[in-house]
């Protein structure tokens, strides 16, 4: 829960700095609204207060999971 809470001010905090200046709004504005998603943009705060520690381990657990690991390595050329 205290990690969740920090990653929530860590976002919100992210979302005052992008918009910090006329120019910043209107990027985001334009970003959102090219992609489709000026509702998401406007519903940001509400939408990350809404995320709870149940969500992040379920997405965790999708996302993470050892089937979806990629290992690579680097071997240099002589």
């Amino acid at each position: 829960a205290e990690e969740r809470a920090r990653a929530a001010r860590q976002l919100r905090a992210q979302l005052v700095f992008d918009q910090d200046s006329v120019t910043n709004v209107a990027h985001q504005l334009g970003y959102f609204t090219t992609i489709g998603a000026l509702d998401v943009f406007l519903s940001l705060p509400e939408r990350i207060a809404a995320v709870t520690v149940d969500d992040m381990q379920r997405v965790a657990g999708t996302l993470l999971s050892p089937a979806r690991l990629t290992i690579g390595w680097s071997e240099p050329q002589r």
